[in-house]
């Protein structure tokens, strides 16, 4: 197993190894939970996984050294020591890898902790697990992990997360939802991320949290004792719906003050170069005030 290609540009990718099946990023809720596919176990036999990914690790780690920008960088001095952290972090989780998902994870937790998001190293693999939930969802609005409908069991809608199993909210969901992907000292990724926290995937390098204290809309605290189990199928269309949704490119107000400005592409089609203009259009009046 070695680095077989890199592309740099917006995304850097090293495809890794042609054990896997066609690229799957592993992001809890982006896909329905189904049954992983048949492995060829005597294939899977014979490839030491342990090996492998302290190989790819440390092959990805001189690909960046030698041609990331951040290596020459003056103003980004710090950029050498990031990134002997994060193959130091891939290489300690490297460990206890023993399948294509461990191999995975490893080069996800490189990009983790490196969190630039112009850059990164990713496996091929198509093998995952059930999507597991509590019994209820949950939105980032704030500074604070809001729960949503539909609560099958659990806390109420609009409480927020306390913590877990003695962790306060943040601590849990770094060690979850950002535990292998996401750049948490960006506030966006947040509202991204964060939710996932209660949206896992069935697999032996996960810790779910087991105990969690909420309060509720009325002020009281409740710890609950979550119950882990695989999304119902009849959810999963009106939650893709959901998703997929997305505002036009523009400026909007929603209430007096506050101003939302919607960026859905970078590649916008004809309609949406016309929106952009007079996005930008909307932006330099906003900014030059009544005249």
């Amino acid at each position: 197993m070695r680095v077989s290609r890199l592309e740099i540009g917006l995304v850097v990718s090293a495809l890794l190894g042609a054990i896997a099946n066609p690229q799957h990023q592993l992001r809890a809720a982006n896909r329905a939970g189904t049954a992983p596919p048949q492995q060829d176990v005597s294939a899977a036999q014979r490839v030491n996984w342990r090996k492998a990914t302290r190989d790819d690790v440390v092959a990805a780690y001189e690909v960046f050294r030698r041609h990331h920008p951040g290596m020459f960088d003056p103003d980004n001095p710090g950029f050498p020591r990031q990134l002997r952290r994060a193959r130091d972090a891939a290489l300690k989780f490297a460990q206890k890898v023993h399948d294509a998902e461990g191999h995975m994870r490893a080069l996800a937790l490189f990009s983790a902790v490196l969190a630039d998001g112009h850059a990164r190293v990713q496996a091929s693999y198509s093998g995952h697990g059930d999507i597991l939930w509590p019994g209820f969802r949950t939105v980032w609005r704030g500074d604070a992990l809001h729960v949503v409908g539909p609560v099958e069991e659990g806390p109420p809608p609009k409480s927020v997360l306390l913590g877990c199993d003695g962790g306060d909210a943040r601590t849990v969901i770094r060690d979850n939802a950002f535990s292998f992907y996401g750049r948490p000292a960006e506030a966006g990724q947040w509202w991204e991320d964060a939710p996932s926290t209660f949206l896992r995937v069935k697999s032996p390098y996960e810790k779910l949290p087991h105990r969690c204290r909420f309060r509720d809309p009325n002020g009281q605290v409740k710890a609950y004792s979550l119950n882990w189990q695989a999304v119902p199928q009849d959810l999963w269309p009106a939650w893709l719906e959901t998703e997929s949704k997305r505002e036009p490119i523009g400026l909007t107000e929603p209430r007096p003050g506050m101003y939302l400005i919607s960026l859905p592409t970078f590649w916008p089609d004809e309609v949406g170069r016309v929106q952009y203009g007079r996005l930008f259009r909307d932006i330099d009046q906003n900014l030059r005030g009544p005249s």
